[in-house]
């Protein structure tokens, strides 16, 4: 800021006005402010969020509601006539693991999204040494991380004795469907703990990035905008103030 004097060399009556400088202080440097690319990126990294945390939860929701509707209805399927365990289990189950296999396939599309875009956006400027940066890292990379536990590690074992629990009830074979029912039982805590940890992680991470958006780069940019504050010398220093 630049303090401007008087024609006699002192502090002016009234104070200095610079334009300019309130024009800078009344800039909101939010997400309208920023460039386009990093906009796009912003943009799309939410919606991925807000994807992926809707589809774990509407898996969770699918499992919660269906088996103790088919538990309180106790049905007997027609394609499996000859197993004699839990009908309701052996149906509620079937209809939980297609709507955790489409669940599945959005959270993928949605984690390849958010980290993509969550990459794009720093190469395009999201400042690094921010709480939120480092919070949103946190958040969407720890839901990769355990996405990827789920489907490398956790599905291979829960899938082929689901399957075979399926075709053991179907042929009647229902000590081996039952056994086979205990295996997969067996990865299921720590299946339903995954999912747990993914829509809190996915939850925080959107919410995250929601505050660092409305942030925007405010920080940063005002420290930008702000010149070096000078000072006029005095007239008597100069030389030019007279008796």
């Amino acid at each position: 800021m630049t303090i401007a004097t008087a024609p006699d060399g002192g502090l002016p009556d009234r104070p200095f006005y610079d334009p300019d400088m309130a024009s800078t202080s009344r800039s909101n440097p939010s997400y309208a402010g920023l460039p386009l690319g990093r906009r796009l990126c912003e943009l799309a990294h939410v919606a991925s969020l807000a994807v992926w945390f809707a589809a774990v939860v509407g898996a969770g929701l699918t499992a919660a509601l269906v088996f103790p509707e088919m538990k309180s209805l106790d049905p007997t399927l027609g394609a499996y006539p000859s197993y004699g365990g839990e009908h309701w289990r052996l149906g509620a189950g079937r209809i939980a693991a297609r709507g955790f296999l489409i669940a599945d396939a959005v959270q993928l599309a949605a984690a390849i999204v958010a980290v993509a875009t969550l990459v794009g956006a720093l190469l395009l400027g999201l400042p690094t040494r921010r709480v939120s940066t480092l919070l949103r890292a946190l958040f969407t990379g720890g839901a990769a991380t355990l996405l990827a536990v789920l489907f490398f590690y956790l599905a291979p074992r829960m899938n082929a004795p689901l399957r075979g629990y399926w075709e053991a009830a179907a042929l009647g074979e229902t000590e081996r469907a039952e056994s086979l029912a205990a295996d997969f039982g067996a990865y299921h805590g720590a299946a339903s703990n995954i999912y747990t940890s993914l829509a809190l992680l996915t939850l925080a991470a959107l919410l995250t990035a929601v505050w660092s958006i409305a942030m925007g780069d405010a920080t940063r940019s005002r420290r930008a905008a702000l010149p070096e504050p000078t000072l006029e010398t005095p007239a008597l220093a100069s030389g030019k103030g007279g008796r």
